[in-house]
């Protein structure tokens, strides 16, 4: 850590999957505007699978995004066949939407995607 530097603490969730949070946004809302934020779904509700992508550690390539870990590993195994480079980094992206609560004034109103 750096010399001075404050250790970061997570403060954990109030809710899961919905997490209530005070409105801080310059934006022309009621500063006491109670907000969720919680997984992007699509027009008919549901959440789309979260997409993989696997990096090589030891070069610049990746395998792209994919719904199913199993295409990344796939590439993984492939990619280290090939070069023999044998470990690499996994990021999955999870699409959140904010919205405001139920108790909040602005709930019902349309918000920009």
């Amino acid at each position: 850590m750096h010399p001075g530097a404050t250790p970061w603490t997570p403060t954990p969730p109030k809710s899961h999957p919905l997490i209530t949070l005070p409105a801080s946004s310059p934006h022309p809302a009621p500063t006491d505007t109670d907000w969720n934020i919680g997984l992007r779904r699509d027009t008919n509700g549901v959440t789309p699978p979260p997409p993989h992508e696997t990096a090589c550690e030891a070069c610049p390539l990746r395998s792209g995004p994919a719904p199913r870990r199993t295409d990344t590993n796939r590439w993984a195994t492939q990619h280290t066949a090939h070069t023999g480079h044998p470990t690499f980094r996994e990021t999955t992206t999870v699409h959140l939407t904010v919205s405001p609560a139920p108790t909040s004034p602005l709930h019902g109103e349309h918000t920009r995607p």
